[in-house]
């Protein structure tokens, strides 16, 4: 029978492989993978925070260069 911790480092190894099927850059695959290896908890959620801000931001700007163009 797996620990407890077996099963987290099984869900982040899954979790990476998903992210990376998606097509996720080696910023957010980093953070996944550094979860529960060398990196806490809360650095990783800082890591995803960072992550999940920047990209948002990235996509206004996306969205708004589109509208713009397209004078919507």
């Amino acid at each position: 029978m797996e620990n407890n911790g077996g099963k987290e480092l099984e869900f982040s190894k899954k979790m990476y492989l998903c992210a990376q099927l998606l097509g996720a850059k080696s910023d957010l695959l980093s953070a996944i993978g550094s979860w529960r290896k060398d990196t806490s908890d809360e650095d990783t959620f800082l890591l995803l925070d960072d992550w999940i801000t920047e990209t948002i931001i990235e996509q206004q700007q996306s969205l708004n260069y589109i509208i713009k163009a397209h004078n919507i």
